[in-house]
C-alpha cells in the first residue's frame, strides 16, 4: 500500500512537471514579449519581432548597418527557433494521451521531461548566441541604453 501511494504521488509530481515543462517550453520558444493570446503564427510573430527590433534601434540611433545587422540576426534566432516551438503541439499529445490513461507510463512522461529539458536548454543557447551576436554590432553607449531600457522594463513586472 505504501509504494502504490508513493507511486501515485511520483506520478502526480511528474504529470504536474510535464504540463509545467511543456508550457514553459511553449512561453520560451516564442519571443519573451509575446504575450496574451491571438495569433502566434511563425510569421506575423516575425513580422511583430522586427518592428519591435527597428523600434529599439531607431530609439538607439544604430546606423543603416547596425540595423541591417541585428535584423539578421534576429531572423536567423527565429528560424532557428521555429522547428522547437513546433515541437510544442507532439509534447502536448503525448502528455494528454497519457493523462486519459488508466496507468500511465511513468517512462513516457519522464522521455517527454527530458525532451523538454533539451529544448529548454536549445532554446536558451540559441538566444544567448544570438544577443552576445547582438552585443558585438552595437557601441558601448548603445549596450548601455540597451540596458538601462530592459532594466525600466524589467522595473515594470
Amino acid at each position: 500500500m505504501k509504494n502504490t501511494l508513493r507511486n501515485k504521488r511520483s506520478l502526480a509530481i511528474l504529470a504536474v512537471l510535464a504540463v509545467s515543462a511543456v508550457t514553459a517550453t511553449a512561453a520560451l520558444a516564442r519571443p519573451f514579449f509575446m504575450g496574451g493570446h491571438g495569433d502566434h503564427s511563425p510569421e506575423k510573430m516575425q513580422k511583430r519581432v522586427l518592428w519591435m527590433v527597428e523600434d529599439t534601434l531607431d530609439d538607439l540611433d544604430a546606423t543603416d548597418a547596425q540595423q541591417a545587422e541585428v535584423e539578421g540576426i534576429v531572423k536567423r534566432a527565429m528560424a532557428d527557433l521555429a522547428p522547437l516551438h513546433q515541437g510544442k503541439e507532439k509534447a502536448h499529445e503525448v502528455l494528454k494521451a497519457e493523462w486519459q490513461k488508466d496507468q500511465p507510463d511513468e517512462r513516457v512522461i519522464a522521455a517527454l521531461l527530458d525532451e523538454q529539458a533539451a529544448t529548454h536548454r536549445q532554446v536558451a543557447d540559441r538566444i544567448a548566441d544570438a544577443a552576445l551576436e547582438i552585443h558585438a554590432v552595437l557601441d558601448a553607449g548603445q549596450r548601455t541604453q540597451l540596458l538601462e531600457r530592459f532594466e525600466r522594463h524589467r522595473g515594470m513586472h
